[in-house]
């Protein structure tokens, strides 16, 4: 097993702790250095999900410790981290350039960097809005080289004026309102000459029981989207994997893993699930036909299964996390 109290395969592997890179993001001044802050927790699963990608190994695995190789030219080019909200991955990754000036020499077109996309509006997130998070990341003297960030287009808007090599998503797929948005946006970043399209999403599956209400609680919100939620088009890796087949791509590796425990993401789509329940309530119609009854009565199920979970699991852990690596077919 590993020594949970050293670094990480992902921190010994850039050569960076989860707390320095985090210490660049916007968060609470008393949270700066703190190795249980809950930025430290999203930055070093960032690192995981990195590390998921360039080694092609669990970040958790006790198979050996992998301190070199890996495939850093994934990163050493122009990268669109598509759906990149506050940043947490486009922060770690210019961590990474920064920190690797020899990624510069790998490719021979423009100097590496990380795009950060998101079509939401700037007022968007909380408890900071995605424009204040990413303008801290921008004003850091460290990373500001190698990181920028376009709000308000999505990646079709984008690729039509600027190339890149590689594209990410790392938990921003299930935010698409629908499927055919997601096919035809793996579509474009094909049609636009992209090399490299690197996914992570929650996997749909759980290796401890204690994430059983996380997965609960997106298959309830599937039934019953918030408006604002992060969970609007909930989909495996299986369906996932089709769409960007439809879309001309192949996947090269993939790699399961078991993100760390005190990753927070699972209570927070708890808090979500329980909303969701509760507008749907309120706003289900008086008279429903029979489609209505039975979505009310699945929800209200979803929602009594989901109880008896956290009963007893508590909050729990997050689900497992699946990573990919696609090129073109």
């Amino acid at each position: 097993m590993m020594d949970m109290d050293g670094p990480t395969l992902a921190e010994e592997y850039f050569d960076l702790t989860s707390v320095e890179v985090a210490a660049n993001h916007l968060q609470p001044v008393g949270s700066v250095g703190r190795k249980d802050s809950v930025q430290a927790a999203q930055t070093s699963h960032r690192l995981d999900i990195m590390y998921a990608w360039l080694v092609g190994d669990d970040p958790w695995s006790n198979n050996g410790r992998v301190y070199s190789g890996g495939n850093l030219s994934l990163i050493g080019g122009r990268v669109m981290d598509l759906g990149c909200g506050q940043g947490d991955l486009t922060g770690a990754m210019a961590a990474v350039l920064a920190k690797n000036p020899d990624l510069s020499k790998i490719k021979n077109s423009e100097p590496p960097s990380i795009v950060g996309v998101d079509p939401a509006s700037p007022d968007y997130g909380s408890p900071y809005t995605l424009h204040q998070a990413q303008s801290h990341l921008a004003q850091n003297e460290t990373l500001k080289a190698h990181l920028s960030f376009i709000l308000g287009k999505t990646a079709h808007e984008v690729l039509k004026s600027q190339h890149f090599d590689t594209v990410t998503l790392a938990h921003s797929i299930w935010y698409f309102p629908s499927v055919k948005m997601i096919r035809d946006t793996f579509q474009a970043i094909r049609e636009a000459g992209v090399k490299n399209l690197l996914l992570a999403e929650w996997a749909m599956s759980v290796s401890h029981t204690e994430a059983v209400p996380h997965l609960l609680a997106v298959l309830l919100q599937a039934q019953s989207p918030l408006q604002q939620g992060n969970v609007r088009t909930p989909i495996s890796p299986t369906q996932i994997v089709a769409l960007a087949a439809e879309a001309g791509w192949k996947v090269d590796n993939y790699v399961i893993f078991t993100p760390r425990e005190e990753l927070q993401d699972g209570g927070w789509e708890l808090g979500m699930a329980r909303d969701a329940v509760k507008l749907s309530n309120d706003s289900m119609p008086e008279a429903l036909d029979q489609s209505g009854q039975r979505l009310l009565h699945s929800i209200q199920a979803s929602s009594s299964a989901l109880e008896e979970a956290v009963r007893r699991n508590g909050k729990g852990r997050c689900m497992d996390v699946w990573t990919a690596v696609l090129s073109p077919a």
